[in-house]
């Protein structure tokens, strides 16, 4: 059976936004494509080779990552945040495939510097990858249609309108089904992403499968994990004392469930820190069934261009019903500075 996912809400242009649970429909059974294309780049090392002309990184404060050299050049060649939405991770190797690969809320830039120079930068197979791949016959559903040579599947009309304006095949890659109606949302996917039509606007918007696919990707840890923190020049002087604030998202959580733990660093003036290595120390304020108190619990997460460390852990045991205190320092010239919140932890 093929997985059909849509993303709920998904809005146009580059504020493209996407709950991170997308919305499973059921269809049908995927097999996985190798064919990829890519974007010509003048350089052979990596994507931030630092002998790339100046002015070829751009930081993005909404997330607080980069975007530079090779992948810059296709993320600006081919429509950007419309297109791509923002970046959700660095650059960064990938453990499985040894590839280095970048998130952005849209779709998984590629870096391959063996192939030539027209290949090495390739968007991930991501509709593949998350099996959204139609075993139904194609068929013309449209006014303006254009069949592809690869799967036979149609493109047509607003969708095939915002296909050949932002790269076409060497975007998207080839459609993987015809355009599909669920719950009055028109969808059509992609090798690479999926469009959709936003109801009543006759907008097309890009659904977050980067986003879905960094989260999904690894078994034990977030992609963001991965992604080594490139903190921009710091400009001007801090205004002591730093204020650091450490947050949850839930406020339960049971035995199983992931927990983000999440802390913003500035300094007095409100200035963020990028850089600073944030350290979380968990603990419950009650014994278990076992009559044994849980050991502490230390996480590290290194602060983003934002001033944000975010870390996600697994809920493991714990007493029902316990408050679990998180402690959140950072040092910086050999002063600590803390800042504690509270969450409830059950087991039901």
């Amino acid at each position: 059976m093929i997985i059909r996912l849509i993303l709920k809400h998904a809005r146009p242009a580059s504020r493209i936004v996407v709950p991170r649970n997308p919305l499973l429909i059921c269809g049908l059974f995927l097999v996985f494509a190798l064919g990829i294309s890519g974007f010509g780049v003048l350089q052979a090392g990596t994507p931030s080779d630092t002998e790339s002309p100046q002015g070829s990184v751009q930081y993005f404060p909404e997330t607080g990552y980069q975007v530079q050299y090779a992948f810059l050049q296709f993320f600006n060649a081919y429509g950007g945040e419309d297109v791509f939405g923002y970046p959700i991770t660095n650059e960064y190797q990938d453990p499985i495939s040894g590839v280095v690969m970048q998130y952005f809320d849209n779709a998984r830039f590629e870096w391959w510097p063996d192939s030539e120079a027209s290949q090495r930068v390739k968007l991930g197979l991501l509709g593949d990858e998350l099996e959204l791949r139609s075993v139904a016959d194609p068929r013309q559903d449209g006014e303006v249609c254009w069949p592809s040579d690869v799967t036979g599947y149609f493109i047509c009309d607003d969708f095939l309108t915002f296909y050949q304006a932002h790269g076409g095949k060497l975007v998207f890659g080839p459609p993987i089904g015809d355009a599909y109606t669920v719950n009055n949302i028109r969808a059509q996917n992609f090798q690479r992403m999926q469009m959709i039509l936003v109801p009543d606007s006759g907008v097309v918007a890009i659904s977050s499968l980067g986003r879905y696919s960094c989260e999904d990707r690894y078994e034990t840890l977030r992609c963001e994990e991965l992604s080594e923190v490139k903190c921009p020049p710091q400009n001007q002087a801090l205004v002591m004392p730093l204020n650091l604030k450490v947050n949850v998202e839930h406020t339960k959580r049971r035995q199983g469930d992931s927990q983000i733990l999440r802390a913003n660093v500035e300094d007095a003036a409100g200035n963020q820190l990028c850089g600073q290595v944030v350290t979380f120390k968990l603990n419950f304020d009650a014994v278990g069934s076992n009559g044994i108190r849980p050991e502490e619990q230390r996480f590290e997460a290194v602060t983003n261009t934002n001033g944000v460390a975010e870390i996600t852990i697994t809920q493991r045991d714990g007493p029902n019903g316990a408050d679990v205190t998180v402690l959140a320092e950072v040092d910086y010239d050999g002063i600590l500075y803390p800042s504690t919140t509270q969450y409830a932890f059950w087991q039901h």
